[in-house]
Parts: structure tokens; sequence; C-alpha cells
């Protein structure tokens, strides 16, 4: 049985290699200009808002960076597996006395630390620089924080299990693009969105949107947030078609449906990587 004294250097390790990668790096810069919404800031500062629109509406620009965030996760998941495959590293560890769950559970640590570091430095830097709001929406900032985290974990977790299944790095690299697009699309339904919704076809609306984590998330943030300011009473427009939906149908119940399916993503996906990697050939 591997020993925490051995599992946790290998952590420590997979972690400053991860923030070592060009990608995380490139990444962190442009989160921080997405995060920190800088056509906002020049409308703000021309006075064409009101003085108090960024301490209501922080919490809401940053939502709007959540299709983005599977960009992070997905490309560093993907490769983290069937990169060590493919170099011979993965049969090597797995020699030693490190076990694969030992092995898969010190790979995912250290990713998600690398990746969860950058997560919460982008947007509190964001906050604290272009922001300067009270103590007080700050807390309201942690929840935004907390969903954004949950669907890192996610997408890493998705991300890994395809670097488990495929035997090509640049195999996976594409699979993991193709799922963020999908993702994409989904979470922009759009005129689909009206559609389904005229045609009485809510149920399936409610299906596209609970099977795509970063829609999920966006919606669970701006529900669980901007409810505090009344906002969505006057401006319903802001959960767009797909929370609107939501927000119909399970009405006060719909942040804590939004956040259980998140959870069984999460629970699901780490099964899978889990079960799947302790019976799979290392080379």
């Amino acid at each position: 049985m591997t020993s925490e004294y051995s599992i946790r250097p290998l952590i420590f390790h997979y972690f400053k290699e991860s923030l070592r990668q060009k990608w995380l790096i490139i990444f962190s810069i442009i989160f921080f200009f997405l995060a920190i919404n800088i056509p906002t800031l020049v409308e703000l500062s021309a006075n064409y808002l009101p003085p108090d629109y960024l301490p209501v509406y922080l919490s809401y620009l940053v939502s709007l960076t959540f299709p983005y965030l599977p960009l992070l996760a997905l490309p560093m998941g993907a490769i983290s597996i069937v990169q060590e495959r493919e170099s011979g590293t993965l049969q090597y560890i797995l020699s030693t006395r490190i076990s694969r769950q030992g092995y898969l559970f010190a790979k995912l640590s250290g990713l998600t630390l690398a990746t969860t570091s950058v997560l919460i430095i982008g947007y509190g830097i964001a906050a604290i620089v272009a922001y300067r709001v009270s103590i007080i929406h700050y807390f309201v900032m942690a929840e935004v924080v907390f969903i954004a985290l949950l669907l890192n974990a996610i997408m890493l977790l998705l991300a890994t299990l395809v670097s488990i299944l495929t035997k090509r790095r640049e195999t996976a690299l594409g699979i993991a693009i193709a799922l963020w697009f999908l993702f994409s699309v989904v979470s922009s339904l759009g005129q689909l969105g009206i559609i389904l919704n005229t045609t009485h076809a809510t149920p399936y609306m409610v299906g596209f949107t609970v099977l795509d984590p970063p829609e999920s998330s966006r919606i669970l943030s701006v529900i669980g947030t901007q409810t505090e300011y009344n906002i969505l009473l006057t401006n319903p427009s802001q959960l767009g078609v797909t929370g609107s939906t939501l927000l119909s149908v399970f009405g006060d119940q719909a942040v804590y449906i939004l956040l259980l399916t998140l959870l069984v993503w999460l629970v699901t996906l780490a099964s899978l990587c889990f079960m799947v990697f302790r019976r799979q050939d290392s080379v």
C-alpha cells in the first residue's frame, strides 16, 4: 500500500510541473483580462454607467468567464496521463512502490492545486485591482469562486478520463477541444431554447442544461449571487433562456438542483477515472 510519505512529493512534483507549463501561464494572463472586464471599466471611467454598477453587477460580470474556464482544465488534463504513457514515465513510476490509485491521486491533486491557484489569483487580483468593492461584496465573490473551482474540478476529471482512454497525445487534445466546443454550443442555445420552450419541449431544455456543466455553473452563480441584490426581479434576462427556464420549472429549488447536478458530475467522473485507470495497461 502506498504511504502518505511517497505520495506527497509526487503531488508537489506535479504541482510544480503544471505551473511551469506555457499554456497555464498564457491562460493566467488571458483569464485575468477576462475577469477584469476591461470594456466595462472603460464605460465606467467615461461615466456611461452608474457609480454603483460594479459592486452590484460584479458577480454577474465574473460569471461571464465561465464558458472559458474549461479551456484551462481540458488541455492540461487531456495530456496528463497519455503524455507520460508515451514517454515511458508512467511505466517507470508504476514499477516503484507507488500504486495506481496513489499515482492518479497525486496527478489529479497536483493539477487541481495548480489550476485552482490560477483561478483564485485571477479572480482575486481582478476584484482587488479593478473593483475595490467592500468586504461584504467579497463574500458574494467567494460564492462565484467556489462554483468556478467546482467546474474546474469537473472539467479536469473529464479531461483526465479522456487522457486515460486515449493512446496518443494529439488525439486527447483534439477530443478536449471538441468537448469544449460541444459545451459552448449547448450553452449558447439561443433561438433553439426559445423554440423548445414555445413547442412545450421544456424537459429537453432542462436536460440540455444539466448535461452542460459550464452552463449549469454560470446559471448557478447568477442565481446564487444576483438574488442578493434582487437584480433577477428587475432584469431576469441575465439568466438567459436556459436559466429562465430552470427558474420557472424549479423555482427556489433551482439552486439546489444545479448544485446537486454538478456534484453528481464530480463524483461520477472521479469514480470512472479511478476504475478505468486501475484496470488499464500502463503501456
